[in-house]
């Protein structure tokens, strides 16, 4: 689960909590492990907005993402969701690495192309592929036929 959602799990058990259950955190427990929860999770949620009285997170630690990372997040982002770019490209675009370009994109949930090799031809395949050509060639005879695969047919026009 991602912060969001665990923020949005947390409002609910304590809504149940306190109109529910009326303050009953036994009940409260099982209702959300018959959903699926863990149990130590809601004990967690609930001891939480007893010590403090809300169920709001504490500000995470550590020092805050500079504004030249936070500038180049952005630039990424806006490159991530433009089609037909692969993250290599990006990366090289913007002088990161393609590691930190994915870690962009799984921050944003957004998906991305990639490169994939094209298969290699047999010499089985290679010679079946002129034959066919020719057989293509043949069937049309009157039109222009231009191939790209270093397969070169005299045309006639």
């Amino acid at each position: 689960m991602k912060r969001f959602e665990k923020e949005v799990f947390a409002e609910s058990v304590v809504q149940y909590y306190l109109n529910t259950a009326h303050g009953d955190k036994i009940t409260t427990v099982n209702h959300f492990m018959e959903q699926g929860a863990s149990k130590s999770g809601v004990y967690k949620i609930l001891r939480r907005f007893n010590d403090r009285g809300n169920i709001d997170y504490l500000s995470l630690s550590g020092r805050s993402i500079s504004n030249k990372r936070r500038n180049v997040s952005l630039r990424v982002k806006k490159s991530l969701l433009k089609t037909g770019l692969s993250q290599r490209k990006i990366a090289a675009r913007h002088q990161i690495s393609r590691a930190m370009v994915q870690r962009i994109a799984s921050k944003y949930n957004i998906r991305t192309n990639r490169c994939i090799t094209c298969p290699k031809y047999t010499e089985n395949q290679e010679k079946t592929a002129k034959k066919l050509y020719r057989k293509l060639y043949e069937r049309k005879s009157n039109k222009i036929l231009i191939l790209d695969d270093e397969s070169y047919i005299k045309i006639e026009t």
